[in-house]
């Protein structure tokens, strides 16, 4: 398995905002089962398992002011996790996620003292 711990900042939170809505929005030929979100995370923050058939992966995903957040724990398609995998699975992308969220609090809160 591979995590990715990934950032994007926008000019400004409404362009993050329409880009954090296509996001969420489904596309062709990918499976999305959503499980509740680990505790912790900003507002709004999902939590998915993504699979084309080829690629998988579980992800949570946040929009923080003009940032939107992942992170990405990449997974084989034809692996079955059970409910205790999940949990765990959840409970390792929850504390990655808090991380990341401190991460862009500490670079919006330097931004803006600048």
């Amino acid at each position: 398995m591979q995590l990715i711990s990934d950032a994007n900042l926008f000019k400004t939170a409404a362009a993050t905002a329409r880009i954090w809505k296509l996001e969420l929005s489904a596309a062709p030929g990918i499976r999305t089962r959503t499980f509740p979100t680990p505790d912790g995370l900003p507002p709004g923050a999902t939590f998915r398992y993504e699979s084309d058939g080829r690629h998988a992966c579980f992800e949570v995903g946040w929009r923080q002011g003009p940032a939107l957040a992942f992170v990405i724990l990449f997974a084989h398609p034809t692996d079955r996790f059970t409910a205790t995998a999940v949990h765990r699975i959840s409970a390792f992308l929850g504390t990655a996620g808090r991380a990341e969220a401190r991460r862009i609090a500490t670079v919006e809160r330097t931004a803006e003292s600048a």
